[in-house]
């Protein structure tokens, strides 16, 4: 009886030293969620204070990931810092998650495992959610509510700044920039259907000039790359190229082929690649940089040839020369 109290004793009493010395952690902003533009570096923020009676050793043990993605494959940037440390009594420690959602991520989810010393895991979830954007949106999405056949606005206020301030090398995308910031307002600006700044254009023509030419195309491809669908799809692409038959049914096959809203894109493109061939864009460069976002055609592929299937990029090839002269 006296060893089975004496146990009894010596437990709780171990028991009580082993709780006296436990980790507490209080948190704020354990689960959070925040609205971040596309392509823009956002920052959650996580506050942890020490309620304990000792200094706590803490790390992210590790992390699930989980994202919303129109276009599965394109990577989802971000970053925790710091990742580990030691957190003294009553102290505190902010710890800083960052994502920057990529165009067609609609929501991106991480949960952190954190472990301190002598204590339980915590879980800590940051969700980020896209604002709205016309990056990674379809043509009809482009062009808002309402107007089903004029041209969309974004296209529009890119391409009308383009046609004014032509620059010969302006596709060219193995030129050194400096305009990155200059870009995300642009891009800001389309999505808000605001007016391209002035200001924020010309200064930076000062620094080097044409350089306003060439973010404002940078942009424009970015847009017309990430159509969700494309302008004209690869069905509607074979189907319009099978009809076609010279140059002089061109124009007619366009608007007998497609819908109104991307047959009025794709004329409206066309002639303003024309200008900037015209503008002496080499028409090369601008068939290497268009040809696929103009008119999406299936793949060739070698048994194509040997089954003599129509060879489509050949037949848009010439349906493009034609179109833009």
């Amino acid at each position: 009886k006296r060893n089975d109290i004496v146990k009894t004793y010596l437990k709780e009493i171990d028991d009580q030293e082993n709780n006296s010395k436990k980790t507490t952690f209080k948190f704020e902003n354990l689960e959070n969620e925040v609205k971040t533009p596309i392509l823009t570096s956002t920052t959650i923020e996580v506050k942890i204070t020490n309620t304990g009676d000792y200094k706590s050793y803490w790390e992210i043990i590790d992390s699930v990931e989980n994202a919303d993605q129109k276009f599965p494959g394109k990577h989802v940037s971000g970053r925790v810092e710091p990742v580990k440390g030691v957190i003294p009594k009553t102290g505190t420690q902010v710890l800083k998650i960052t994502a920057t959602l990529p165009i067609g991520c609609k929501k991106y989810e991480r949960t952190l495992i954190l472990r301190a010393y002598n204590s339980q895991d915590y879980f800590i979830t940051c969700t980020f959610v896209a604002k709205n954007s016309y990056f990674g949106s379809s043509i009809d999405e482009l062009n808002g509510v309402g107007d089903h056949t004029g041209i969309p606005k974004p296209l529009y206020t890119l391409i009308n700044y383009l046609t004014n301030n032509i620059v010969v090398d302006m596709f060219d995308e193995t030129k050194l920039n400096f305009t990155h910031d200059l870009e995300k307002k642009i891009i800001k600006a389309i999505d808000q259907d605001e007016e391209l700044n002035p200001k924020d254009l010309e200064k930076a023509d000062m620094t080097i000039d044409g350089s306003s030419s060439r973010a404002v195309s940078r942009v424009l491809l970015l847009l017309l790359r990430n159509l969700d669908g494309g302008i004209v799809s690869s069905d509607l692409s074979t189907f319009l190229l099978s009809s076609y038959k010279n140059d002089q049914d061109v124009l007619e096959k366009i608007l007998e082929s497609l819908p109104a809203l991307r047959a009025n894109v794709l004329i409206y493109l066309s002639s303003f690649l024309r200008l900037c061939i015209e503008s002496g864009i080499a028409k090369d460069e601008i068939f290497r940089k268009f040809e696929g976002i103009l008119l999406e055609v299936p793949k060739q592929r070698k048994r194509d040839f040997v089954l003599g299937r129509t060879n489509y990029e050949k037949l848009r090839r010439e349906f493009l020369q034609k179109l833009l002269g």
